[in-house]
């Protein structure tokens, strides 16, 4: 049951995409969020954490770059 709802998640989510390159991006994002198992998942997860909190760092706290890091720790505590 799971997965039919992920599944149609994704769908609403690339039908209500405004451009075909943003459908793109949703669809691959929301496909490997739902289905990639957590053994993969969750390293990939944690190495974009440690990027861009590097990215926070050396660019001495600009507020984007803050926000991104901020935003993939809530994505794994999710």
């Amino acid at each position: 049951m799971d997965q039919a709802y992920g599944f149609t998640k994704t769908a609403m989510k690339v039908y209500n995409s405004t451009s075909p390159v943003e459908a793109v991006k949703v669809a691959a994002v929301s496909i490997i969020d739902d289905y990639a198992p957590p053994q993969i998942k969750y390293p990939v997860k944690c190495g974009i954490l440690l990027a861009q909190v590097g990215l926070a760092v050396s660019s001495g706290g600009n507020p984007w770059a803050v926000a991104m890091a901020i935003g993939s720790v809530r994505q794994i505590i999710d």
